[in-house]
């Protein structure tokens, strides 16, 4: 069963999305689950960091590429989206910040691609999340109708991000737990984002259901948003060998869903938890749309 999950993790993530339309009780789970899931998810991620590699990083080239992925292509995003799909501006802004998975150097390494920059870019991304998207949502978004409070959306990131950091330096010295979590990782986030996938299509399952064709242009949209992902990663790297361009395309593309949902259902209105829900079902069939991309790529 394990290794049935492990290999076809798009097909659980797919199941989830079914489970949270059939079972319309995990709706009464409260919403800051997600974020006590992600937290978690944060930190057995975080005992991956011992495959090492990093005296190979180019943090310069890391550097830039964090700056144009994370910091202007949103910015871009939410001018376009303003002007042609004000609706969604705000739902894809808050998509196009979000940090790359915590997953990303595994699906890096299953792809065929450079673990030790995907690190480097897990890191660079996860640890400024909180200061960047708390200013981003303040100074770039800017919509009173939208935009989370300050201090209660970054205390959510802090505790998402930070203390599963400061959990993991505490006890990563623990042989016998460390040795659990770094064999059992993988398993261990598809089942955390299967959940949390499961929980917010739960809980937008009446509007799912009574508005199906309502959810297109969003299912549509967030498509065309990780296209441009994954040729920001995939064209900034031209020129590199293949496993690097892989490395840098994962990162782009996998963004860290399961943050946009618990930043979603606790700081944010019914239209972006409504985006980000159906986000979580794009996300789920990236796996394939990568598997597919890479065969055709030269």
């Amino acid at each position: 069963m394990r290794d049935l999950i492990e290999t076809n993790f798009g097909l659980v993530l797919l199941i989830s999305c079914v489970v949270g339309l059939a079972l319309p009780s995990l709706a009464a789970v409260p919403d800051a689950s997600a974020s006590v899931a992600l937290a978690i998810l944060t930190y057995a991620s975080c005992f991956k960091l011992k495959d090492g590699g990093f005296s190979e990083i180019n943090w310069w080239n890391v550097s830039v590429f964090y700056v144009l992925r994370f910091i202007i292509l949103p910015i871009i995003l939410l001018l376009i989206a303003k002007q042609f799909f004000p609706a969604y501006a705000a739902a894809i802004f808050l998509l196009a910040i979000l940090p790359t998975a915590v997953s990303s150097p595994a699906f890096a390494n299953m792809f065929g691609g450079r673990v030790p920059p995907a690190f480097a870019i897990v890191i660079l991304s996860t640890s400024l999340a909180p200061f960047l998207i708390t200013l981003q949502c303040s100074l770039v978004l800017a919509d009173a109708s939208v935009t989370p409070t300050p201090l209660p959306l970054f205390r959510t990131l802090t505790f998402c991000v930070f203390v599963p950091m400061l959990l993991y330096f505490i006890t990563h010295n623990f042989a016998r737990l460390g040795k659990v979590m770094y064999d059992n990782v993988k398993i261990i986030s598809i089942v955390l984002v299967a959940f949390v996938i499961a929980l917010v299509i739960a809980k937008q399952r009446e509007f799912i259901l009574d508005n199906t064709a309502g959810i297109i242009i969003p299912i549509l949209l967030t498509l065309v948003c990780y296209i441009i992902f994954l040729a920001c990663g995939w064209l900034f790297t031209k020129g590199k060998d293949r496993e690097t361009r892989i490395s840098f395309a994962t990162c782009s593309m996998f963004n860290n869903v399961a943050l946009g949902v618990s930043v979603a259902l606790l700081h944010f209105p019914q239209n972006v938890i409504l985006f980000v829900a159906v986000s979580e079902m794009a996300w789920a069939v990236l796996p394939m749309m990568f598997r597919w991309f890479l065969g055709k790529a030269k």
